[in-house]
Order: structure tokens, then sequence, then C-alpha cells
């Protein structure tokens, strides 16, 4: 005769030691080292790049004489409040930020459209010297802006544009780099 019974209930036992934790690499002596070196380094770049903005902010503190006498002190020698006296009060300040507001809003929006309208006949459109035009965009765009500067002003003079809205604002409405990012992104988008 078979006799069935029921399984026998296994106790479970936990360990009262836990697991060992995976232990950690150690850094080597170079490894730290280095590392420390580099943070050093940076650190020592951080502070060159940082310090015209503390020079720029000690000279909105100093007086006239001291900002032109003395002017990478960082700690004025007598505190003076009347640059931003004269800021508040001679400066017509709200004129130049909305003069500012404009000319930036324009640009863009002048941007967008020209530079899309370029960019999408460019990598749309089939035309002949298409490859051309295309090269002479990238050689545009390696000629640094610096150098550009004085025959941008003659010309901007010879107009008689100086001195005005259309001035600031006529030559930056297209740009080489903003037409081949908006080329490279026509044609990332399928016909």
């Amino acid at each position: 005769m078979n006799v069935v019974t029921a399984p026998q209930a296994t106790a479970i036992t936990h360990d009262p030691t836990p697991a060992p934790r995976p232990r950690k690499r150690s850094l080597s002596w170079r490894l730290r080292t280095g590392a420390g070196l580099s943070y050093l380094m940076l650190s020592v770049l951080a502070l060159i790049y940082i310090y015209p903005f503390l020079v720029t902010l000690s000279s909105a503190f100093k007086t006239d004489d001291e900002a032109t006498d003395d002017p990478l002190r960082l700690i004025p020698q007598i505190w003076s409040f009347a640059s931003f006296d004269r800021l508040f009060t001679e400066v017509p300040l709200p004129l130049w930020a909305m003069n500012t507001v404009f000319v930036t809003i324009t640009i863009t929006l002048g941007r967008v459209f020209f530079d899309s309208l370029a960019g999408y006949a460019l990598s749309r459109l089939r035309f002949r010297g298409r490859g051309f035009v295309f090269a002479s965009l990238i050689a545009v765009m390696a000629v640094p802006g610096v150098v550009l500067l004085i025959p941008r002003f003659l010309i901007l003079r010879q107009f008689g544009m100086y001195d005005s809205y259309a001035g600031m604002i006529v030559p930056l409405l297209v740009d080489a780099a903003g037409i081949f990012i908006m080329k490279q992104f026509f044609e990332s988008i399928p016909s």
C-alpha cells in the first residue's frame, strides 16, 4: 500500500551575516595624481576666464579716477555707487534697451525667413551652378567676421546707412552659417 504524504515544509533559514559588499577598486596613485592635476589646471583656467568679469564688476564700484589709474585691481580702495547713479539718472537706458530689443527681433525674424528660403533653394531646387553657390557659401563661412568689419563700415557709410537702424539690421539679415544649417535641415526631411 502506497501512502502519499504531504511534502514537508522546508524551513528557510536566514544567514545572520550579510553578503559581503563588492570590493571597490582603489584608484592607483598615478590616476589620482592625474585627476588632481587635471582639476588644478581646470581651476586655474576657470580663474583666468572669470577674471575679466570680476574686474568689470569691481570697476562698477570704483571712482572714475581709481578705475583709470588701477583698472585691474579687484577690490576698490574707495567704494562708490556713482556709476549706478549715473546709469539710472543720466543715461537713456530704457531707450537703449528698446533699441536692442527692436534690432534683435528684426534680425532674428529676418534671418529665419531669408536663411530658410536660401536653405530650401539649395537643398530642393536643381539649378545650374548650385554646387558653386554652395561652395561659395562654405568659403564665406571660412572668413572671420572681424576681417569684414572695415569693408562693411565703408559700404554702409557710402550708402548713407551709417548711424541708423538699417545700418545695424541689413548687414545681419542673412548669414552663411544660417543658410548652411537650414540647407542641412531641409535635406534631413523627406521630399
